[in-house]
Formats: C-alpha cells, sequence, structure tokens
C-alpha cells in the first residue's frame, strides 16, 4: 500500500462539507462578465446606476452524495470615469448580497473597462482590464493581460465571433493564505503559494501538459516534488520525489482524464448570435424585456495540477442604451485528484455545479450615455478564486500531515 494511501479526510469531503457553510462554487475564470450597447457616445460613463436581482443555485455530487443550495442575489452598482494605467475607463464599484439559509454574505467590487479600437474587425472592443472583489471571505485581485479580456464587440454585428486568451495576474488571499498567479495566453501558469506560520509551496503548470508541485515536505530546506509528465499514449505518470533524509520516489500511472492530448489548457470563444427574445427567467424590468442582441461565451479550463476540467457556458443579453439586461451562466467543474489519499482516476471523484440569473431591474443613464458596458457575473467567479484558495490550502494541509507521520 503506498504511504499516501493511509491519509483520512480527502480534500474533496472538505469542498463536499463547505457548500452548506461557506458555499463552495465550482472554479470558474476570473473574468466577470461584461455587455455592451450602442456607440463610443458618452464613453467613459460617469454616473450611471444599476440595480440587478436573480438567484445562484449551486450542487455538489461528491461519492453518491449530492448537496443543493439555492441563494438570492442582489446587486448595486454606480460608475464613474477615472484612468488605469493611463487609459480613460470606467469604474463600476458595486455591493453584492447572497441571501440564502443564514446570514446574508455582503461583498464590495470594482471594475476596470475600457472601450479601445478593435485589432480584428471595424469598431471597438470592450475590454475588462482590472477587477477587485472584497468579502468575508477574503480578498481577489485580478489583472487582465493583453489578448484577453473582450466581452463585446461595437457596433454589434450578428454572427461576428471572437477569442479570448488565459493572460492575467491574480492574487487571493485570507486567513494567512496568499496565492499568487500568472497566467499565459495559452492556460500555463506558475502559482506561489504562502501560508499561515511562514510555510509556502509553488505550482507551475506547461502547455504541454506536465507540472509540477514543490513543498517542503517534512520540514526539509529542500522542496521535494510531485511531477506530472505530459501524456503519453494516452497516460500520464506522476512521480513523488522526496529529498529529505534518504531521498526515494513513487510512481503512480494514471489514464489521461481529460479530452484532449495534447491538452487544450483553456479557451474562450463568444459569438454575437442576433436579435433574440430575453427570457422571462431573468425577470428583467418591463422597459428592458423583449428583445436584445445575444451573446453566447463558451469556455474550458484544464489544470493538470489540481485535477479540474471546467466548462462554462455564459449567455447575455445587450440593448441600447442600458447595456446588459439579462444574464445567464452556468459552470460546471469536474475533479479527478484527492491528495489526501493520492487517488488519481479516469472518473471525477467530485462534479460541481452553479448556474446563475440575472435581470436588470433599474438603471440610470447620465445624459449621453450609449454604451453601457456591465461586468456582472460575480456571483459565481469571485467565489470562484476564493475556492481555489481553499483547495490550494486543503492540499498544502495534507501534505503537511502526511509529512509530520513520516509516511
Amino acid at each position: 500500500m503506498s504511504r499516501f494511501v493511509r491519509l483520512v479526510a480527502p480534500i474533496v469531503v472538505l469542498a463536499f462539507a463547505a457548500c452548506a457553510g461557506e458555499m463552495a462554487p465550482p472554479s470558474v475564470p476570473a473574468v466577470p462578465t461584461a455587455s455592451s450597447a450602442g456607440s463610443k457616445s458618452g464613453w467613459p460613463i460617469d454616473g450611471a446606476s444599476f440595480s440587478y436581482e436573480g438567484t445562484l443555485q449551486q450542487t455538489t455530487a461528491i461519492g453518491g452524495r449530492r448537496a443543493r443550495a439555492a441563494f438570492g442575489v442582489s446587486q448595486r452598482v454606480r460608475t464613474s470615469a477615472t484612468s488605469f494605467e493611463g487609459r480613460s475607463v470606467t469604474d463600476y464599484a458595486g455591493t453584492q448580497t447572497l441571501s440564502g439559509s443564514g446570514p446574508s454574505r455582503n461583498a464590495t467590487f470594482d471594475l476596470f473597462v475600457a472601450e479601445v479600437p478593435s485589432s480584428i474587425r471595424h469598431g471597438d472592443d470592450v475590454r475588462l482590464l482590472k477587477s477587485s472583489l472584497d468579502d468575508a471571505s477574503g480578498q481577489v485581485v485580478t489583472r487582465i493581460g493583453r489578448g484577453n479580456g473582450v466581452v463585446d464587440q461595437v457596433p454589434e454585428v450578428p454572427q461576428a465571433r471572437w477569442q479570448n486568451g488565459a493572460a492575467r495576474t491574480q492574487t487571493a488571499s485570507a486567513s494567512g493564505t496568499t496565492l499568487s498567479d500568472r497566467y499565459a495566453a495559452d492556460g500555463s501558469y506558475a502559482e506561489s503559494e504562502s501560508f499561515a506560520g511562514g510555510a509556502s509551496a509553488s505550482l507551475a503548470a506547461y502547455g504541454d501538459g506536465s507540472a509540477v508541485y514543490q513543498w517542503p515536505y517534512q520540514g526539509g530546506s529542500r522542496n521535494s516534488t510531485i511531477t506530472f509528465s505530459p501524456p503519453s499514449r494516452k497516460r500520464v505518470q506522476i512521480v513523488f520525489t522526496n529529498v529529505t533524509g534518504f531521498p526515494y520516489s513513487e510512481l503512480f500511472d494514471v489514464k489521461v482524464w481529460y479530452p484532449n492530448a495534447p491538452p487544450v489548457l483553456a479557451s474562450d470563444s463568444i459569438v454575437d448570435a442576433g436579435v433574440a427574445q430575453v427570457p422571462a427567467a431573468c425577470n428583467a424590468g418591463a422597459r428592458y424585456g423583449g428583445d436584445a442582441t445575444e451573446l453566447v461565451e463558451n469556455a474550458v479550463r484544464l489544470d493538470v495540477t489540481y485535477g479540474q476540467y471546467e466548462t462554462l457556458t455564459r449567455t447575455f443579453w445587450v440593448k441600447a442604451p442600458y447595456g446588459l439586461v439579462c444574464l445567464q451562466t452556468t459552470d460546471e467543474l469536474q475533479t479527478y485528484y484527492d491528495y489526501t489519499s493520492f487517488t488519481f482516476g479516469s472518473t471525477p471523484i467530485s462534479d460541481a455545479t452553479a448556474s446563475e440569473t440575472l435581470g436588470l431591474k433599474a438603471a440610470h443613464l447620465p445624459k449621453g450615455a450609449q454604451n453601457v458596458a456591465l461586468p456582472l457575473d460575480m456571483a459565481v467567479s469571485s467565489v470562484a478564486s476564493q475556492q481555489r484558495r481553499k483547495t490550494a490550502r486543503a492540499i498544502f494541509e495534507a501534505l503537511r500531515r502526511l509529512g509530520k507521520a513520516g509516511r
């Protein structure tokens, strides 16, 4: 029996328990959805205000057990014209309240959005540059990199389509734990982790599907490693190397569990589906319903270090001069690794889905504002980054317990 199999309390159970407490939706890309309609007149937008109402539903399945949670979502947003990195932008400063069982959960956020000339067509790109969010579980700050963050193209043209890369930097911190990530356009990344007491770890995932996790096993002065090979003949080799004391290694041969080899670490495509009826489920105000331009986004994220595969669909409806009038998001995260027992399989050990629906209830626009881009996908994406932080800490703590036990 492997030394790792003796550990108990799998990480996936920790995530399962969190659903009933701090809320543990799947990890989603740290790029909140934004939308727009109209021309560049009145940009950046100063003095606009909005209110949105909707719902968030979560389902997590682990080992035949299923947990469900439902929340009401309320958002209040006000815009101001400002500058970011020498560029004129609109700052969307907002508050969000999640209500359901137990006390309400409040968050504040700022999102910096610019309208810039498009590099692929006549017109402009509406682009998210930076987002920050603070709530009781911590803070997340994301800076969007080049070739990423385009959430709409104006003027909107049916069947127009574009793709985003994954380039971004992100810091998530709370309760003595900080994760700092730097993602490349293809989804490869480097992550540094620090924990209360001064302990640290690091991760690196590469475009060919290989990866390495390093941490001070048994408190050694040198880092031990867990390495993941690129896929070969539909197999991946995972090697644990202990450099403390007498060095030794353990090999795990795993069937490839993700859909493409070589792997696609990240993809994100958006298409303008033309004018369509605003869904009744959005419950938008009477003056905001009816027909609107429908934009459909499909994205995937693969993390070969955490053992997670995510699929995301966002559909949002925009109408001049208000911008976003309806948003529907469905995100599914499948987890294949359990570090506490070092279990790796070709079927997921947990499957978590979050679905969010939001509708515009009220809007106040300053005179002349015709292109109001409003990033709103916070109820899913805000908690996603903090959930990654919790998972990283759970992995580190599991490996630290293993080291203390001398296994």
